[in-house]
């Protein structure tokens, strides 16, 4: 973590040493992304979108790759940060991630990232449900979000889609003629579920 300090350090002093007439970049206001320590490989994803997010609202702060490889590193911890800590001891050697984003992102995913991403997509959208009480749009979040990564046709989908509701929703359904396609279930769901939220609201 000294080796990432030191270099935060040299470029915060270059960036001050800029004469005063340059236009100062309008810093982020989105939220600072969430560490990541290697433990949990499902959450790599959420944590690399946060700071692409950063990316691209600041890219003036990161103008070269060695910027974006020390912000991201900035936020490493436990395992995930060892892995990427120069030891300015051992043999004078830089590794190959070193200043080159692609690579620092590709060994990161690699050693840190889901394995089988397909795989585990499947297993959890087959034992993916809706709570009762649940939101329907965060439910079509989740769910949305899984079935972008599995390989699966209209009608696996819509039949997964139907296994995790409530029965709320399913008693409601019953009653209603839609169009049998994913896109027919979700929405007669939108309909079943914004009647039954008036209904709450009501009592």
């Amino acid at each position: 973590i000294a080796s990432i300090l030191r270099r935060l350090e040299d470029r915060a002093a270059q960036m001050d040493a800029v004469p005063a007439v340059r236009h100062e970049p309008t810093r982020s206001n989105l939220k600072d992304p969430d560490t990541f320590n290697g433990e949990e490989p499902s959450k790599l994803r959420p944590f690399l979108n946060q700071c692409y997010l950063h990316f691209a609202e600041c890219p003036e702060y990161f103008a070269s790759d060695d910027d974006k490889v020390l912000y991201i590193m900035s936020y490493l911890r436990g395992n995930a940060q060892e892995w990427f800590e120069v030891d300015d001891a051992r043999d004078g050697t830089v590794p190959t991630w070193d200043g080159n984003y692609a690579i620092f992102i590709q060994e990161l995913k690699a050693n840190f990232g889901p394995q089988d991403p397909i795989g585990d997509a499947e297993s959890k959208i087959e034992h993916l449900k809706m709570g009762a009480s649940e939101k329907l749009v965060k439910f079509m979040v989740r769910f949305s979000r899984l079935a972008g990564l599995v390989d699966w046709g209209d009608s696996a989908l819509r039949h997964q889609f139907y296994r995790a509701l409530p029965d709320r929703i399913k008693d409601d359904l019953v009653k209603m003629d839609y169009e049998r396609s994913l896109v027919g279930l979700r929405e007669a769901m939108q309909k079943v579920d914004a009647r039954y939220w008036r209904r709450e609201e009501e009592r």
